[in-house]
C-alpha cells in the first residue's frame, strides 16, 4: 500500500511539475508571443505565415506600426537568417500606406540602446511634422581618416551565411 502511494503520489508531482514548467514558460514569453498567440489583443494591420504587424499602443506619431516576426528573438543577432526575410517589404508596404512622404524605420538591441520589450521588432513611425515623429539628437564626431582606419573587426568578413553571426566581423 506504501509503495503504491509513493507512485501516485510521484505522478501527480510529475504532472503539477509539468504543469508549473509550462505557465512559467509562458509567463516568461514577451508580451508581442502574446499579441502573435491571440491572447493580447492588438490593432493588426498585417499577417502572414511569418509576421505581425500592427499598430504601436505608445506611439509617437500618427500610425506609428511595429513589425514583428512570428518567431522569438530578442535581439535581431539571434533571429535565424530565414525569419528576416519579410519584415522589411512589410515595413515598406506599412510606410506607403502610411502617405507619409518621411518615415523612420527604427529597429533597437537591448535595453542601453533603447530596446523596450524583448522580442524583435521594427517601429514603422512617420514623420510628418518636426514635433511629430521620432526626435533624435546625432552626436557625430568628426575623426581623422587615420584614426576610422585603425578600427578593426574580428572575424573575416567574409558574410558566410553558414557561420555564426556573432564570430563573422564584430567591431572589436
Amino acid at each position: 500500500m506504501e509503495a503504491a502511494a509513493c507512485r501516485k503520489l510521484a505522478l501527480v508531482a510529475a504532472v503539477l511539475c509539468t504543469h508549473v514548467y509550462s505557465w512559467l514558460k509562458l509567463a516568461a514569453r514577451s508580451i508581442f508571443c502574446k499579441i502573435i498567440a491571440g491572447q493580447i489583443p492588438s490593432m493588426k494591420l498585417y499577417e502572414d505565415d511569418e509576421v505581425l504587424a500592427f499598430l504601436d499602443i505608445g506611439p509617437i506619431a500618427k500610425r506609428h506600426a511595429l513589425v514583428i516576426p512570428k518567431y522569438h528573438a530578442a535581439k535581431l543577432h539571434e533571429l535565424p537568417d530565414e525569419h528576416l526575410g519579410r519584415l522589411l517589404p512589410v515595413a515598406k508596404r506599412l510606410a506607403l500606406a502610411s502617405g507619409a512622404d518621411e518615415y523612420n524605420i527604427l529597429q533597437n538591441n537591448g535595453r542601453g540602446a533603447h530596446q523596450q520589450v524583448d522580442h524583435v521588432h521594427f517601429h514603422m513611425i512617420p514623420k510628418t511634422s518636426p514635433k511629430e515623429g521620432l526626435i533624435i539628437e546625432w552626436p557625430a564626431t568628426q575623426p581623422e581618416r587615420e584614426e576610422l582606419q585603425k578600427v578593426s573587426w574580428r572575424g573575416d568578413c567574409t558574410w558566410d551565411t553558414s557561420a555564426d553571426p556573432r564570430r563573422s566581423c564584430t567591431a572589436r
